[in-house]
């Protein structure tokens, strides 16, 4: 006899214990809760190097729909930055010394990045210099 299996994925709904600023915790919620309750049930780690991001990182909806269902962590782009650094990787980058190499050349001296707490959806952008060659 096969016993049915339901994946059901709580997109946003993040479990902790204390109650402030937390909706589930302060909603009325008896169908969750007699599930939670009656049912076998698992937690996902959804930030940090657990989510493919680097350590502290928050997560967001992207990141969850990527690793879920992968069977392994999927490293977002964020996180390959920061594991290309750590492994020495990025520093002998062919696209990075040509990079610096343009930049040298053309005179130019900055490089801005856009940021953000989550640093969701935040590329970063070099500013190349007016006057190229």
């Amino acid at each position: 006899m096969t016993k049915p299996v339901v994946l059901c994925i709580l997109d946003g709904w993040g479990l902790r214990e204390d109650s402030t600023a937390n909706a589930p915790r302060l909603a009325h919620t008896p169908c969750f809760d007699r599930l939670w309750a009656s049912c076998p049930h698992a937690t996902l780690i959804t930030h940090g190097r657990d989510a493919g991001l680097p350590s502290g990182q928050m997560g967001n909806s992207e990141v969850g729909h990527t690793n879920i269902g992968a069977g392994r962590v999927v490293a977002m782009d964020l996180g390959q930055i920061d594991l290309a650094i750590e492994d020495g990787s990025f520093a002998a980058s062919p696209a990075l010394a040509a990079f610096i190499a343009a930049l040298k050349a053309s005179g130019g001296r900055r490089i801005c990045s856009a940021s953000s707490p989550t640093a969701a959806c935040m590329p970063i952008l070099p500013i190349w210099p007016r006057q190229h060659g």
